[in-house]
């Protein structure tokens, strides 16, 4: 999750580095939710996921593929500015599902907001301790159901991180959850210099 310019919630994210680091290892951990109905345009695409990644992603891809992503704290997330075209780069959360979907919390007031609404095509990149990345390029959804908010709050992280953000909860409104569906993955060892990579038929 990224956060308002607020020096408060700057020092708020760093008290809880150790925490998500230690006890959840990486934000891609522990939490998953299945694909969501009310994720709007998002019930095609991850029906196309599920069939897509029987066909094209061996069992033993998908395990190097998750162990990746599950054992980063922070994924970074590229959008693109409306108008001008220029990427802009930011540190997320982002939380691995069964389907290979990933959820990205953020507030309202955050530039990517903005950006995903112009452009929803996006790339996620994560890189673990053993040098290791996976590159996620995909469709950033908004969840909207309260629901897989509510539960995403109540198993990951910490109350005070998140009430920190979202006072009124999952129905707050500055609540905003991006439901990425992936179109490829790509992922490689650190110096091999070529990606292997997996599509995801539309």
């Amino acid at each position: 999750m990224s956060s308002p310019a607020s020096p408060s919630h700057f020092a708020l994210f760093e008290s809880f580095r150790p925490f998500w680091a230690r006890a959840l290892g990486g934000c891609g951990g522990p939490f998953t939710v299945q694909a969501n109905p009310h994720c709007r345009g998002c019930v095609a695409a991850n029906e196309s996921i599920l069939q897509g990644l029987s066909q094209e992603m061996d069992p033993e891809t998908r395990a190097t593929i998750t162990r990746i992503i599950q054992g980063c704290v922070y994924g970074d997330l590229a959008t693109v500015v409306p108008g001008g075209g220029a990427p802009r780069v930011r540190p997320v959360c982002a939380f691995l599902q069964d389907d290979l979907t990933l959820l990205v919390p953020t507030h309202s007031k955050t530039r990517k907001v903005a950006e995903i609404a112009a452009c929803a095509e996006v790339e996620i990149c994560f890189v673990d301790s053993e040098h290791w990345q996976v590159r996620v390029a995909g469709i950033a959804q908004v969840e909207e159901s309260a629901d897989v908010k509510r539960r995403l709050m109540e198993t990951t992280l910490s109350p005070k991180l998140w009430h920190g953000f979202f006072p009124d909860g999952a129905e707050d409104a500055r609540f905003i959850l991006y439901r990425i569906c992936p179109r490829s993955f790509e992922w490689m060892k650190e110096w091999e210099l070529s990606y292997r990579r997996v599509d995801v038929p539309s």
